[in-house]
């Protein structure tokens, strides 16, 4: 923060999380390329990095048009996520070549594919559960807004459960996501739902089961529910049997989606997988292959959750780094 408010960055904290005053990213950029040019630090743009290899102890680095000839070299590329920024992944096969395990590289914080059509729910955003599970085994919980889309579900609570979704599948293991649409009436099992719905009929009379619903979901999940237990629209609470008001009660509270795939990598805010951290020295982030290279950021095998603490991990194994080359080159 110190750092931050030297290079002229006024901060706000909006829900815990640090924030630019300005509210763009841009302002950091900003101020980080200023700080450079006052370093003399010497930015060459638009290289495209063909090859890297060591010789004699230097590194050599192969660029589109320069050869490059330096004594350390820090690897902050970023992975494959997002590669309309420039990260490619092409660095991979370069380490790769060096020596170093590349773990598999695949999506994360990305939205997912649902094997059920929710086309008609497309647009709906609301306060849920979220429930993940591989078979019937419970994972991991996330509580937030839930963004239904035309081919699945999105949304920072998804991109959390992304992490985890992106490697069961790649396993080839069956994913599925429970979602309870009560979370903010604080009902977590049928019995309870069927007691409060009881008593809410009694209160507002004259209402058929589509109105009771529309009084606290969107209309669209409304229509789903109705859709998928074959009930009509003008159908009433008290005409359902008990064991239609247990399954349309269980799918408020569990509604199961089965996920089939992610989305691909030009839709993932960061990537799983990549340089194992197994053969980085974590005190420099010097390679334990490569004497002299450095890795930080995305190009390692870390992936956090939503909430900056990827771009927190790249900036502090970016200073480690570099601070690292500085004290030994002092």
């Amino acid at each position: 923060m110190n750092f931050f408010d030297s290079l002229g960055i006024i901060p706000k904290i909006k829900n815990n999380y640090y924030y630019p005053l300005s509210n763009q990213a841009f302002s950091i950029k900003n101020a980080l390329l200023k700080e450079a040019e006052l370093r003399n630090v010497n930015i060459k743009l638009n290289k495209f990095v063909k090859n890297l290899f060591k010789n004699n102890n230097k590194f050599i680095i192969e660029c589109n048009d320069e050869i490059i000839h330096c004594d350390d070299v820090i690897i902050a590329t970023g992975s494959k996520a997002y590669p309309k920024t420039g990260s490619d992944g092409s660095f991979y096969e370069l380490l790769k070549k060096m020596g170093h395990t590349i773990n598999p590289v695949l999506p994360a914080l990305v939205a997912l594919q649902t094997k059920e059509n929710v086309k008609n729910l497309s647009g709906v955003r609301c306060e849920v559960i979220l429930n993940l599970y591989n078979e019937d085994k419970f994972l991991k919980s996330e509580v937030g807004e839930l963004q239904f889309t035309d081919y699945g579900l999105s949304g920072i609570c998804i991109y959390n459960l992304s992490n985890i979704a992106t490697k069961l599948l790649n396993s080839k293991k069956k994913v599925n996501i429970k979602i309870n649409f009560l979370y903010d009436l604080s009902i977590n099992n049928t019995k309870e739902f069927i007691k409060w719905f009881d008593e809410r009929n009694a209160k507002v009379k004259n209402r058929n089961l589509t109105l009771q619903l529309e009084g606290f979901l969107n209309y669209k999940v409304v229509n789903y529910l109705l859709k998928k237990h074959h009930l009509l629209d003008n159908t009433y609470w008290n005409d359902l049997s008990t064991f239609e008001k247990e399954n349309l009660a269980k799918d408020l509270i569990e509604l199961e989606f089965n996920i089939d795939n992610t989305l691909s990598f030009d839709k993932s805010q960061i990537c799983l997988g990549g340089i194992s951290l197994k053969e980085i020295n974590l005190n420099t982030m010097e390679s334990l292959v490569i004497k002299n290279l450095y890795l930080c950021g995305e190009i390692l095998d870390v992936a956090g959750d939503c909430g900056g603490y990827n771009l927190g991990f790249a900036f502090l194994s970016g200073l480690i780094a570099g601070k690292a080359v500085g004290e030994k080159n002092d």
